[in-house]
């Protein structure tokens, strides 16, 4: 059962599930005299009960009806809360941000919060602006799942806050502080019982990378020996390795992903480059450069096409990568102390990183995971998704994966919905 083809995980249940979402407000500011990481109050509380998610399913996926008792099997009725909470910009300014938590209505008690790092999305599609990320389907299994909005999602989608995609300092701090910020809305429910202080990390594509960045985080506050599983799937955690991966192989979609790591990490150093030394030519013709500010990152493909020649400077593809162009040379310089294999290199003896990548993946190269597992090589694992499928698909399996053997039945939701978005 598991064949499927997937675009993106987050856009599966908010298809199916047509609930209203929160509003969110961009105006929000804490106290200055904040801290980071405190819950600050809540955008919206909601439950959806397994007879409504049913129903729902069947509507978008009416072949699905003949499985609908199985499917409500696995399922359960969930209580959702928005929070909001405070964290840190680039400057280090404290801000407001936001994040989404949901769990088993008839939960009474948990030993561990599973903090989900959301991938790749355009900006008005973050965790709070759904109603139910597929990504949080773990919460079928009886879990505590917490998502962060990341900077420029949620309430922190503002003009004067870019995005800091692939920036690991920022996205680490963000996931933090939202576990934290979660700890505290969930102190305040009478009817819920924490038995012990755990905490869980997965993450897929971004999410991967993310996941990395909040474990680092976790450790330096202290609280590396909460963490009781890390999984990792797919994540870039070497960019300067993504990059030059990308030039042995010219032609790819990704191309947006590329530009979209370039400027979130210019935007999370507060790094000023002149764009005409970084994109190539092209890239400032009949207007494109206003994807830099204007354009939904899922657009970006169809404006900018797969020729990454036609998308970064002639520099990039020299023998020294930037020959003497001082803009490429320090933008690499950026994206390799953002690697999260740069990032740290000893890891707490009780860490145990469980690593996940397809050798065949097309979009975030393989050597990527090699990299990571070689570096902490006595903390984790490498684990090979199923070959024959693309970094979409795989995000799918590494999901189902996790959820174990018996959720697999759920595939017959996802891949009719994903085929009727991507066909």
């Amino acid at each position: 059962m598991k064949t499927m083809r997937i675009k993106y995980l987050t856009l599966v249940f908010a298809t199916t599930l047509a609930f209203t979402a929160c509003s969110t407000d961009g105006n929000d500011t804490p106290n200055p005299e904040s801290e980071p990481g405190n819950w600050c109050g809540t955008m919206d509380e909601y439950s959806i009960t397994t007879e409504n998610m049913i129903n729902l399913i069947k509507l978008a996926v009416p072949d699905i009806s003949d499985f609908a008792d199985d499917i409500a099997e696995l399922l359960c009725d969930v209580n959702v809360a928005k929070i909001k909470y405070t964290t840190t910009d680039p400057e280090g300014k404290v801000i407001m941000a936001s994040g989404l938590i949901t769990y088993p209505s008839k939960m009474k008690e948990y030993d561990h919060i599973l903090s989900i790092q959301h991938g790749t999305m355009d900006v008005d599609g973050g965790p709070t602006d759904q109603t139910f990320p597929i990504e949080t389907i773990p919460v079928f299994r009886g879990e505590m799942v917490v998502m962060a909005d990341y900077l420029g999602y949620g309430i922190s989608r503002r003009a004067d806050m870019k995005n800091t995609y692939m920036h690991a300092k920022t996205t680490g701090t963000a996931c933090a502080d939202m576990i934290q910020a979660a700890r505290q809305y969930l102190g305040t429910k009478n009817n819920l019982k924490c038995t012990a202080d755990s905490i869980r990390l997965i993450g897929y594509s971004q999410g991967g990378q993310a996941t990395i960045a909040t474990l680092f985080e976790l450790e330096r506050r202290g609280l590396g020996e909460q963490i009781s599983l890390i999984w990792a799937g797919a994540g870039p955690y070497d960019m300067v390795a993504f990059l030059k991966e990308s030039f042995n192989n010219p032609t790819s979609r990704k191309n947006g992903y590329i530009i979209h790591s370039i400027e979130g990490v210019m935007n999370g150093d507060g790094l000023v480059l002149d764009r005409h030394n970084i994109y190539a030519p092209e890239m400032f013709e009949n207007g494109k450069d206003s994807i830099f500010s204007k354009c939904v990152l899922s657009k970006w493909p169809d404006i900018i096409g797969d020729d990454i020649h036609k998308v970064l400077h002639a520099d990039f593809f020299k023998e020294n990568y930037g020959g003497d162009n001082t803009d490429v040379h320090k933008l690499m310089e950026h994206m390799a102390a953002n690697s999260v294999v740069n990032v740290k290199d000893k890891l707490s003896e009780s860490v145990h990183i469980s690593f996940h990548h397809n050798p065949e993946d097309t979009y975030v190269p393989y050597c990527c995971a090699e990299s990571a597992h070689k570096k902490w090589k006595d903390n984790s694992e490498l684990i090979d998704l199923y070959l024959g499928k693309d970094h979409p698909a795989n995000g799918a399996e590494f999901l189902l994966d996790y959820m174990g053997d018996d959720y697999f039945a759920l595939e017959l939701i996802i891949v009719p919905l994903i085929n009727s978005v991507i066909n």
